[in-house]
């Protein structure tokens, strides 16, 4: 059986799968929204506001993110670069970025790329495919984790296309 990412997953959609598969009530869905995408916890025990049964049900048939960091190298200004490993085997780099005003964050949207510039580390590995939104959306929740900060800027890598 596929486990459900939670990741990736609206608020909407949660409340229904709580519902329909795991027989809670819908307001679950919204708790374990809440948790992922505002406080970006990354394991089902860290979701506290839920019942200890419902935790051990949720890692049974979901995952937070099936996604990993696989590497962090980090500079001395405190740039931190991160390789994550996706799902399917594929890896795309992420970057945080520390500034004395804010925190931005550099995001992955394909794998590869298809422009082929000559300069680019990212083109020399051809384009393999786009980012789906939850693999978006969940480089930003493992760079908040990293941070102490609130992060408060988004810049995207790639061509656009996923939007």
């Amino acid at each position: 059986m596929r486990k459900l990412s939670i990741v990736g997953t609206s608020t909407e959609a949660l409340r229904a799968w709580v519902t329909e598969s795991l027989n809670e009530p819908a307001y679950r869905g919204n708790q374990i929204a809440d948790r992922v995408y505002c406080k970006a916890v990354d394991s089902f025990e860290s979701m506290t506001n839920l019942p200890a049964s419902l935790r051990a049900r949720l890692a049974e048939c979901a995952v937070v993110s099936p996604n990993q960091i696989d590497l962090i190298q980090r500079s001395e200004d405190g740039v931190q670069k991160c390789l994550l490993k996706l799902a399917d085997g594929n890896e795309v780099e992420c970057v945080l970025l520390p500034y004395a005003d804010r925190v931005s964050v550099c995001l992955s949207t394909q794998v590869g790329c298809a422009m082929g510039c000559r300069f680019c580390a990212t083109a020399q590995g051809s384009y393999t495919r786009h980012l789906t939104a939850g693999e978006i959306v969940d480089q930003l929740l493992h760079l908040q984790r990293l941070s102490a900060e609130r992060i408060t800027h988004v810049v995207l890598m790639g061509m656009g296309e996923p939007f």
